[in-house]
């Protein structure tokens, strides 16, 4: 505005000067060698300030070609510019909906719009051939990121997600290394290779690996956080403790065993476990206070059975007041029940094992108690129609006692590995048929 304000007042005063100059009149007179040239004063001025406006004009003409060549470029890298924005929107929205078209071509976009040494257009073509289920040329492009020392993690991630997709993990664990080794800092490293540690059975060094994941956490962990890593922390050295049986070293086993029940007291494989290797070092005081603890947290019949069989050289109404103690921890409980029924039935009181059983009854219809009821029955002399209904009734109570959270397989015996579906650490117990390894093994 302020521009065209002067302009506008410097147009006004030329024109008023060369109207001055036309009214007061004048002639100026012009030689050169023989020529002789008269003109009025104002038609001079016109001439001379429009020689100065065509020599503007030219300098200012000069200047826009001068500058042509810049604006082009300026234009074409912004249009390039735009073309790479607009890619890079198209495979950020392909991989936040799993578009393997998008991304494909995104990719193609960029790779027309970057150089060729450019990385981003094989991240995101890697990234379009994964998204898509393309598993060949998703390995192609991995082995690809592997050649470049900045996409290598990438390329490591593919290679070692594959092998754990196979099964094959000891080469997952090689390439679960390499990647800790590129990017040691980031905590999802770390746990992958503490899963194929697991995997391999590398329990020791799988310990180790976890504490250093604890030591990488910035904030105070929750709860739940601290729970879950005393869990890991205790299944970890119950497999320690049982490597350490297979191989005969007792001492090493019961270390182990003592350092998992001081983590995890209230998970049944380690504390029954524990309980195990401390009755076979005659230490039998404190394996009941073990299971009895257990007990009173947890009660289920492996526990109660467990228990009752303990001390070997036990005799049999000893074993009764010792089950006559689980019912004192659990009173009412069915599996205390079953438990003082089932030693019952081994001094050969009828009577009792009978009070027992119909009591648990009331409580709930178990097929363990329905398998008790016929032996009672054999020891009382019924008939054996009636028995035979109830082991009819009984026909499930053998069935196992773990099952896989993950894909649901069964199992008689808690494992770390599910062996259907290879998942870590998922096998849970099945209270209401607990109680069948108890009866079939009684």
């Amino acid at each position: 505005m302020f521009r065209l304000m002067m302009v506008i007042l410097l147009v006004t005063l030329v024109a008023f000067g060369l109207n001055m100059v036309i009214q007061f009149g004048g002639v100026v007179t012009l030689e050169w060698a023989d020529y002789h040239v008269e003109m009025p004063t104002g038609y001079m001025l016109l001439i001379i300030l429009g020689t100065l406006f065509a020599l503007w004009l030219l300098f200012m003409v000069m200047g826009w070609l001068r500058r042509l060549p810049h604006r082009v470029d300026h234009s074409v890298h912004q249009h390039r510019q735009q073309r790479i924005q607009n890619a890079l929107e198209q495979a950020l929205l392909g991989i936040a909906e799993q578009d393997g078209k998008a991304l494909t071509q995104a990719a193609k976009s960029l790779r027309h719009a970057l150089p060729k040494t450019s990385l981003l257009p094989k991240l995101v073509h890697y990234e379009s051939h994964r998204v898509s289920g393309e598993v060949e040329k998703a390995d192609e492009a991995a082995r690809e990121l592997l050649k470049e020392e900045r996409t290598r993690f990438i390329g490591l991630r593919h290679v070692m997600e594959k092998a754990q997709a196979e099964g094959n993990h000891p080469a997952a664990l090689q390439f679960a290394r390499e990647l800790q080794k590129v990017r040691p800092d980031l905590p999802d490293t770390t746990q992958s290779l503490l899963t194929e540690l697991k995997y391999t059975g590398r329990y020791e060094e799988a310990a180790s690996v976890l504490e250093e994941l604890q030591q990488q956490r910035f904030l105070p962990a929750k709860k739940s956080i601290r729970e879950k890593e005393h869990h890991e922390q205790g299944v970890l050295l119950l497999m320690r403790s049982r490597e350490a049986m297979v191989q005969g070293h007792q001492e090493e086993a019961m270390h182990y065993a003592e350092e998992a029940y001081r983590h995890q007291p209230s998970f049944e494989p380690v504390a029954q476990h524990f309980a195990a290797l401390l009755a076979q070092a005659g230490t039998m005081r404190r394996a009941t206070s073990v299971l009895e603890r257990l007990w009173k947290e947890r009660p289920n019949d492996l526990i109660a059975q467990q228990y009752l069989t303990v001390i070997p050289a036990e005799t049999v109404k000893k074993r009764l007041r010792r089950a006559k103690k689980l019912l004192t921890l659990q009173p009412e409980h069915p599996a205390a029940l079953r438990a003082v029924a089932t030693a019952a039935l081994e001094v050969d009181d009828t009577m009792q094992a009978r009070e027992m059983l119909e009591r648990a009854l009331q409580k709930e219809s178990h097929p363990a108690s329905y398998q008790l009821m016929a032996r009672l029955l054999e020891a009382e002399g019924e008939s054996q129609d009636e028995i035979l209904s109830w082991k009819e009734k009984a026909r499930d109570s053998l069935a196992p006692s773990w099952r896989c959270g993950a894909c649901g397989h069964e199992a008689r015996e808690w494992h770390f590995v599910c062996p259907s579906c290879q998942v870590l650490d998922r096998m849970a117990l099945r209270q209401e048929n607990a109680a069948g390894a108890l009866i079939h093994k009684a």
